[in-house]
């Protein structure tokens, strides 16, 4: 044992203080190295620098520009359909405000027309009953204007008889009471 106290004697059983980092392995390459090794697998992997354009290129640039041309007209097209959509939408709102005052009108319509029903239907009845009362009426005038007559022809028969037996002044008398008379 060490005694606490000695401060000469040291352990001989103490290994390196360990260091921080990744550890060392021995293989490092220099960036030199690095780079060559670098170049050498691009080689390998077959990677060329290519200073010619292929014959296909032509043709590519042509439908290139061609699909960028059918863009921007199919775009002008869009925004025509957008303008066209947008202008639609208002007329819908306007045909929507008119329908709603239209329906509105209908509706007062409908609610007139239906008073005026009643109220047709009422007079109808009014006028029906009062119809009824005048035939009764004249019903009645007829039966009374007949009763009448039938009077009057037997006054009249009446007449004659006492016409031929009475003076003529008497006769006269005669008519003037039975016309004063109330009749049934």
């Amino acid at each position: 044992m060490i005694d606490s106290a000695d401060k000469a004697t040291i352990d001989l059983f103490q290994g390196q203080e360990k260091r921080r980092g990744r550890p060392v392995t021995g293989t490092a390459k220099t960036n030199a190295e690095r780079m060559r090794a670098y170049r050498k697998n691009r080689k390998e992997q077959g990677v060329r620098v290519v200073v010619q354009r292929p014959a296909d290129l032509d043709q590519l640039i042509d439908d290139e520009s061609n699909l960028y041309r059918q863009l921007e007209v199919l775009r002008q097209e869009r925004d025509e359909a957008l303008k066209r959509v947008t202008e639609l939408e208002k007329q819908l709102q306007v045909e929507v405000i008119t329908n709603r005052g239209l329906t509105r009108q209908v509706d007062e319509f409908k609610a007139i027309t239906a008073q005026l029903r009643v109220n047709h239907k009422a007079q109808a009845t009014k006028h029906k009953n009062e119809k009824y009362k005048l035939t009764e009426c004249i019903g009645q005038l007829e039966r009374n204007r007949d009763l009448a007559v039938k009077l009057l022809n037997g006054f009249l028969d009446e007449c004659r008889d006492y016409a031929s037996v009475l003076p003529p002044e008497s006769w006269v008398n005669s008519v003037r009471v039975f016309l004063c008379r109330e009749l049934p």
